[in-house]
């Protein structure tokens, strides 16, 4: 439900902006990967790490990265690829002409 705010005077109850559920299950599922990636560092099963994302959720990531996982990390890039073919982020990754986003 929205908040709810007092005014001093008159009457009423003013809303305020409703959540973004879709942002928080999005900030939700950034945090679980970066902790299921930070496990996998400190378990020496990943030696280095790129990561692609869109800026949000690289935002998420990144204020959830263990020291050792920012430390390996190899390349981040600011992108939204979920809808990209795969031949486009491996050109992105190889340094060809960028894909369109």
């Amino acid at each position: 439900a929205p908040a709810l705010t007092q005014q001093r005077l008159g009457y009423g109850r003013p809303a305020g902006d409703e959540p973004d559920f879709h942002q928080r299950e999005e900030e939700r599922w950034a945090a679980k990967i970066a902790a299921d990636i930070n496990d996998r560092i400190l378990n020496h099963e990943v030696e280095g790490l790129i990561v692609i994302a869109p800026p949000r959720t690289m935002g998420v990531l990144r204020s959830q990265w263990h020291k050792e996982t920012a430390q390996r990390l190899i390349l981040e890039l600011n992108k939204e690829m979920t809808d990209r073919p795969i031949a486009d982020i491996e050109a992105l990754l190889m340094g060809e002409a960028a894909p369109p986003s």
